[in-house]
């Protein structure tokens, strides 16, 4: 994540398999990296893309590498401070990283969802996160 929210460069990694506990301070960031995730993947926030950008920020980028099987995957979102967006998805190969055979945006974000994410955003959402305060409607969800 650069300049997102309140992130001037944030890297993390996560290992295989591996559950990870966020923990904090109130207004640290970590609502925000989970943000980042859903805004990567899904081009949706809890606010508008312009206040996404960090205050100082010019650009917001979040970087996503996913692996899916034996394949990995690089997802990049940006949204400028002017309402510009840009979304990219990356395949690496042989050697390096190359763009999926997919044009536009539109066409890109239906690729995430029905072939790498394989989850609409409702469905991500209701099953993998949930917004912060809201754990009473996440444990009433239906399958």
């Amino acid at each position: 994540m650069q300049d997102f929210l309140s992130h001037e460069d944030t890297r993390l990694s996560f290992k295989d398999g591996q559950r990870v506990l966020i923990e904090g301070k109130s207004g640290s960031g970590k609502s925000s990296i989970l943000d980042a995730v859903v805004w990567c993947l899904y081009g949706k926030g809890r606010v508008d893309n312009r206040n996404l950008v960090r205050q100082t920020g010019k650009k917001a980028t979040v970087e996503l590498t996913l692996k899916d099987g034996g394949r990995e995957f690089r997802v990049i979102r940006k949204a400028t401070n002017d309402g510009k967006n840009t979304l990219s998805v990356e395949e690496l190969g042989d050697a390096d990283f190359a763009p999926i055979p997919v044009a536009g945006a539109k066409n890109i974000q239906d690729w995430i969802e029905k072939e790498l994410v394989k989850a609409s955003y409702q469905l991500f959402i209701n099953s993998v996160s949930y917004p912060q305060d809201n754990a009473e409607n996440f444990v009433k969800q239906v399958a």
